[in-house]
């Protein structure tokens, strides 16, 4: 039982994320920050050493939101858009 809920969950986990525009790994948080005009929405901690950052860009009725993966042990960000 346990595993088909594992299973369950990775995949709804997958398909969320396998529509999402990965904008790269050579930018960095600071960069969309200071260069692009974002500002910080939210922040999670996933696990140890893993940090989620949600930016925004303008306001309502249409912003620009990207989400950014922060892994401490290798110090690679990696940003999706919806």
């Amino acid at each position: 039982m346990k595993k088909i809920l594992g299973i369950v969950v990775l995949g709804l986990l997958w398909c969320s994320v396998s529509y999402a525009k990965t904008l790269g790994i050579d930018k960095t948080v600071d960069h969309y920050l200071s260069k692009e005009g974002y500002s910080l929405h939210s922040t999670d901690i996933v696990q140890s050493g893993v940090y989620i950052y949600h930016l925004i860009k303008g306001g309502s009725p249409d912003p620009d939101i990207i989400t950014c993966a922060y892994t401490l042990k290798d110090n690679n960000t990696i940003c999706f858009a919806p």
